[in-house]
């Protein structure tokens, strides 16, 4: 082999060592935020899902919040269906459609729903047991936030409207 051919030959080499692990997903300069966001939710969610069970919640608890989640479903289809009735109004409107309003429409219809859900949602952070407050208090604590009954019955609104929730309880409950 000709030194040029060396050079050239080495010159590859040396290129193809620092582009590979960025396509391969090893560098951490190509890999961008978006790879990254996505790895950290499913590590997130895997995360929740370990510390939901951590709360150890006892079958009575799971029955309240079975309960809750059945009463919140007619509010939550309703909810659904009239923000599908106003984006279908937005759209019959012509090419002109108001983007401010149709979010303050669908801003109002997540209050007024989150408002019903609330009483709900406020029975189910009312079960939890003293040591079950602490875990949590503990895993906000290491995140640098705090918990009060306010954001516990806003994270209990979403679990009781969450589509999986209730055959998820009727199935660690044998029903």
């Amino acid at each position: 082999m000709t030194k040029r051919a060396w050079i050239v030959w080495i010159c590859l080499v040396a290129c193809g060592a620092l582009v590979l692990p960025a396509f391969a997903g090893e560098g951490g300069e190509r890999e961008g935020r978006r790879g990254h966001k996505a790895r950290k939710h499913r590590h997130g969610r895997a995360e929740r899902m370990k510390f939901l069970r951590s709360l150890e919640t006892t079958d009575a608890q799971k029955s309240l919040l079975l309960e809750k989640a059945r009463a919140a479903e007619p509010i939550v289809a309703a909810a659904r269906k009239e923000a599908a009735r106003i984006l279908v109004e937005a759209r019959k409107g012509g090419e002109a459609v108001d983007r401010e309003a149709l979010r303050g429409k669908l801003r109002e219809l997540r209050e007024r729903t989150r408002a019903q859900i609330e009483p709900l949602a406020k029975e189910v952070v009312g079960s939890l047991s003293p040591d079950q407050r602490s875990k949590i208090e503990a895993a906000a604590k290491e995140h640098g936030r705090t918990v009060d009954d306010a954001r516990l019955a806003r994270r209990a609104g979403r679990l009781l409207t969450r589509p999986m929730t209730v055959a998820l309880l009727e199935a660690q409950l044998g029903r």
